[in-house]
């Protein structure tokens, strides 16, 4: 009987690393077909190259602030028109390559937005007159 049970063994083993099942724990995306294995990867590739540099680009913009991952996956998400292009890794670089003005005004907004959060943090730490002080001397 031991063989048998070994058997039985390794079959509800290797259940667990199909790609169905990992599917329906969701895992992974989507099944991948081997006949487009190197299409979809010379994609995601170099999505994930593009991806990465404009999270450094953004994360650059927030002087020093840490931002998490997720919030940084949001505002790009939020930027380049929501989950459907998010998703895909081809349109993602296509929205990439022909919105470079948006990428610019994504990453200046970010900017903008965390050096008004070191300011107002910067001002916290003052007292009524020498917030007073500095605002006078910044008009």
């Amino acid at each position: 009987l031991l063989p048998i049970y070994l058997q039985i063994a390794h079959e509800f083993a290797d259940l667990h690393d199909r790609s169905g099942r990992m599917l329906a724990k969701g895992v992974v995306r989507d099944v991948l077909e081997w006949k487009r294995s190197r299409e979809f990867f010379y994609w995601r590739v170099r999505r994930r190259i593009a991806e990465l540099g404009l999270r450094e680009r953004v994360a650059a913009a927030g002087f020093g602030a840490a931002l998490q991952w997720d919030e940084v996956t949001r505002l790009l998400q939020d930027g380049v028109g929501g989950p459907a292009t998010w998703d895909d890794d081809r349109a993602f670089l296509e929205w990439v390559d022909s919105h470079q003005a948006d990428v610019e005004a994504m990453v200046r907004s970010q900017r903008a937005h965390s050096a008004h959060l070191r300011i107002a943090e910067l001002l916290d730490g003052l007292g009524d007159d020498e917030k007073r002080s500095v605002l006078d001397k910044l008009k």
